[in-house]
């Protein structure tokens, strides 16, 4: 009894240990009455905050690498897919390329044979004349002369320009002189026969004419003095 009489009571020896503490500018623990070094505390918490930072920093690196690593391959991946597609593209130009030159032989082929034959055409004969490849209606006994000259080469291009616009014509030698007429005979020339208006139909597709150069040109007016004439 008499130890537990010099004991001073918790609170009192609580209060003095406080009390002292504070006194010293130093905060307290209320259960041990121990003092609080601050200055641990707030070194750890600012670990914790240093260590949090670093672990966010970390996390958004490594997301801005896999994002950049996926746009790449996204990229590589789709000029892969353009390279492969551009072959088959190739093939159809390479083949394009290839019936090119056939068609260019065909119509080089094509020129030379029209060239052939009008060079025959020109250089015929007089007496092997080709026959028209239409039947020609013949009324009566007459032709039509359109032009005539002392050389059949001149009356060639003119025989071909009347051809293209409908009138078949031929070239006759007489004498010295070649006559370029009508393949179609006619009956007579009066005003309202068929025979007049082959004639003025010659004469309106005459003014068109344009002689080739260094072939007669039968003047500014050509071929209107056509005229008819009994002839076989």
């Amino acid at each position: 009894m008499a130890s537990n009489r010099n004991k001073k009571p918790l609170y009192e020896s609580l209060g003095g240990s406080m009390g002292s503490l504070m006194n010293e500018g130093k905060p307290a623990n209320i259960k041990t009455g121990k003092p609080i070094d601050i200055g641990k505390q707030t070194s750890q918490s600012s670990g914790e905050r240093s260590n949090k930072k670093l672990f966010l920093y970390l996390t958004g690196l490594i997301a801005v690498v896999f994002l950049s690593a996926f746009i790449a391959f996204s990229l590589i991946d789709m000029k892969s897919s353009g390279q492969t597609e551009q072959p088959a593209g190739e093939t159809y130009q390479a083949e394009g390329q290839k019936e090119s030159p056939t068609s260019t032989k065909n119509e080089s082929n094509s020129e030379s044979l029209l060239d052939k034959e009008q060079e025959n055409s020109y250089n015929s004969p007089s007496g092997s004349e080709k026959p028209a490849e239409k039947e020609v209606s013949q009324e009566g006994s007459n032709r039509i002369v359109v032009a005539s000259y002392g050389s059949r080469r001149d009356l060639q291009p003119v025989m071909k320009y009347y051809e293209a616009n409908g009138i078949q014509l031929k070239i006759v030698e007489i004498g010295s002189r070649y006559f370029l007429v009508t393949a179609r005979k006619f009956e007579r020339f009066s005003e309202g026969s068929r025979g007049r208006q082959y004639l003025e139909q010659i004469k309106e597709i005459g003014l068109g004419y344009n002689a080739p150069k260094g072939y007669e040109r039968f003047s500014s007016t050509p071929f209107q003095d056509a005229y008819g004439r009994k002839m076989n």
